[in-house]
Protein backbone atom coordinates (compact mmCIF):
# COMPACT_ATOMS: atom_id res chain seq x y z
CA UNK A 1 0.00 0.00 0.00
CA UNK A 2 2.84 2.36 0.87
CA UNK A 3 4.56 1.73 -2.49
CA UNK A 4 1.36 2.56 -4.41
CA UNK A 5 1.11 5.87 -2.57
CA UNK A 6 4.67 6.87 -3.43
CA UNK A 7 4.29 5.70 -7.00
CA UNK A 8 1.16 7.88 -7.34
CA UNK A 9 2.95 10.89 -5.84
CA UNK A 10 5.95 10.37 -8.14
CA UNK A 11 3.70 10.08 -11.21
CA UNK A 12 1.88 13.27 -10.18
CA UNK A 13 5.16 15.19 -9.75
CA UNK A 14 6.51 13.97 -13.11
CA UNK A 15 3.26 14.97 -14.83
CA UNK A 16 3.41 18.47 -13.33
CA UNK A 17 7.07 18.79 -14.34
CA UNK A 18 6.42 17.72 -17.95
CA UNK A 19 3.38 19.95 -18.47
CA UNK A 20 5.00 22.77 -16.54
CA UNK A 21 7.63 23.06 -19.28
CA UNK A 22 5.05 23.91 -21.92
CA UNK A 23 5.06 27.63 -22.73
CA UNK A 24 2.10 28.70 -24.81
CA UNK A 25 2.81 30.90 -27.79
CA UNK A 26 -0.89 31.36 -28.47
CA UNK A 27 -3.87 30.03 -26.51
CA UNK A 28 -6.27 29.91 -29.45
CA UNK A 29 -4.36 28.48 -32.39
CA UNK A 30 -6.36 26.19 -34.68
CA UNK A 31 -5.23 24.28 -37.76
CA UNK A 32 -7.74 22.88 -40.25
CA UNK A 33 -6.78 20.67 -43.20
CA UNK A 34 -9.51 20.29 -45.81
CA UNK A 35 -11.97 21.60 -43.20
CA UNK A 36 -10.99 18.88 -40.70
CA UNK A 37 -9.63 19.87 -37.30
CA UNK A 38 -6.01 18.79 -36.92
CA UNK A 39 -5.67 17.09 -33.55
CA UNK A 40 -1.94 16.40 -33.66
CA UNK A 41 1.10 17.11 -35.79
CA UNK A 42 4.63 15.81 -35.89
CA UNK A 43 7.97 17.55 -36.12
CA UNK A 44 6.62 21.04 -35.50
CA UNK A 45 9.27 23.73 -35.83
CA UNK A 46 9.17 27.49 -35.86
CA UNK A 47 11.94 28.60 -38.22
CA UNK A 48 13.27 32.10 -37.63
CA UNK A 49 15.17 33.99 -40.32
CA UNK A 50 17.03 37.26 -39.78
CA UNK A 51 17.82 39.94 -42.35
CA UNK A 52 21.10 38.23 -43.32
CA UNK A 53 19.29 34.96 -44.08
CA UNK A 54 20.61 33.15 -41.01
CA UNK A 55 18.06 30.61 -39.77
CA UNK A 56 17.34 29.21 -36.33
CA UNK A 57 14.71 26.59 -35.50
CA UNK A 58 12.64 26.26 -32.36
CA UNK A 59 11.00 22.92 -31.64
CA UNK A 60 7.39 23.28 -30.65
CA UNK A 61 4.14 21.43 -30.40
CA UNK A 62 0.46 21.74 -31.12
CA UNK A 63 -2.79 20.40 -29.91
CA UNK A 64 -6.16 21.89 -30.87
CA UNK A 65 -6.22 25.44 -29.61
CA UNK A 66 -2.63 25.67 -28.40
CA UNK A 67 0.71 26.33 -30.08
CA UNK A 68 3.59 25.90 -27.63
CA UNK A 69 7.36 25.84 -27.25
CA UNK A 70 9.48 24.19 -24.57
CA UNK A 71 10.55 27.18 -22.47
CA UNK A 72 10.28 30.93 -22.03
CA UNK A 73 13.67 31.60 -23.65
CA UNK A 74 12.46 29.96 -26.86
CA UNK A 75 9.25 31.98 -26.78
CA UNK A 76 11.21 35.20 -26.32
CA UNK A 77 13.25 34.39 -29.47
CA UNK A 78 10.05 34.70 -31.48
CA UNK A 79 9.86 38.39 -30.59
CA UNK A 80 13.51 39.32 -31.09
CA UNK A 81 14.03 42.41 -33.25
CA UNK A 82 16.47 40.52 -35.47
CA UNK A 83 13.76 38.10 -36.70
CA UNK A 84 12.47 39.17 -40.11
CA UNK A 85 10.62 36.02 -41.18
CA UNK A 86 8.85 33.27 -39.22
CA UNK A 87 7.84 29.98 -40.80
CA UNK A 88 5.73 27.25 -39.19
CA UNK A 89 6.74 23.78 -40.40
CA UNK A 90 5.02 20.55 -39.44
CA UNK A 91 4.01 17.09 -40.64
CA UNK A 92 0.36 16.07 -40.75
CA UNK A 93 -0.47 12.37 -40.69
CA UNK A 94 -3.54 11.12 -42.51
CA UNK A 95 -4.86 7.60 -42.84
CA UNK A 96 -6.22 6.38 -46.14
CA UNK A 97 -7.62 2.94 -45.46
CA UNK A 98 -4.78 1.05 -43.80
CA UNK A 99 -2.10 3.28 -45.28
CA UNK A 100 -0.57 6.24 -43.46
CA UNK A 101 0.22 9.31 -45.57
CA UNK A 102 2.46 12.14 -44.35
CA UNK A 103 1.95 15.70 -45.61
CA UNK A 104 4.65 18.31 -44.97
CA UNK A 105 3.58 21.92 -44.58
CA UNK A 106 5.61 25.11 -44.46
CA UNK A 107 3.60 28.24 -43.69
CA UNK A 108 4.90 31.77 -43.25
CA UNK A 109 3.40 33.51 -40.20
CA UNK A 110 3.43 37.10 -39.05
CA UNK A 111 4.56 37.34 -35.40
CA UNK A 112 2.03 40.05 -34.60
CA UNK A 113 -0.75 37.49 -35.07
CA UNK A 114 0.36 35.76 -31.86
CA UNK A 115 -1.10 38.73 -29.99
CA UNK A 116 -4.56 38.01 -31.45
CA UNK A 117 -7.15 36.15 -29.40
CA UNK A 118 -7.68 33.56 -32.15
CA UNK A 119 -5.65 32.34 -35.13
CA UNK A 120 -7.12 29.88 -37.61
CA UNK A 121 -4.99 28.40 -40.37
CA UNK A 122 -7.04 26.72 -43.09
CA UNK A 123 -5.06 24.48 -45.41
CA UNK A 124 -6.63 23.17 -48.57
CA UNK A 125 -4.55 20.31 -49.87
CA UNK A 126 -6.24 19.53 -53.17
CA UNK A 127 -3.31 17.94 -55.02
CA UNK A 128 -1.94 15.86 -52.17
CA UNK A 129 0.32 13.75 -54.36
CA UNK A 130 2.05 16.79 -55.86
CA UNK A 131 2.69 18.49 -52.52
CA UNK A 132 0.93 21.72 -53.51
CA UNK A 133 -1.56 23.38 -51.21
CA UNK A 134 -3.31 26.66 -50.51
CA UNK A 135 -3.80 28.19 -47.10
CA UNK A 136 -5.57 31.12 -45.53
CA UNK A 137 -5.36 32.80 -42.14
CA UNK A 138 -8.19 34.13 -40.06
CA UNK A 139 -7.78 36.36 -37.03
CA UNK A 140 -10.66 38.29 -35.41
CA UNK A 141 -12.18 40.63 -37.95
CA UNK A 142 -9.70 39.81 -40.71
CA UNK A 143 -9.40 36.97 -43.22
CA UNK A 144 -6.30 36.82 -45.39
CA UNK A 145 -6.56 35.74 -49.00
CA UNK A 146 -5.46 32.40 -50.32
CA UNK A 147 -1.73 31.93 -50.62
CA UNK A 148 -0.40 29.35 -53.06
CA UNK A 149 2.51 27.22 -51.98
Amino acid sequence: MKNKYWLTVLLFVVTIKVYGQEIRVNNSFVILVNNNLVTSVGGLKLVLSDSTGKKDAIDGGYYPGVLYVSNIEKKNLLYADSVKKLTLKFDYYEYSGKKQVVHNYSIEIDRKWFKESLIIIKIFDVNKKQGTYNYTFEVPGVSFGTIKK
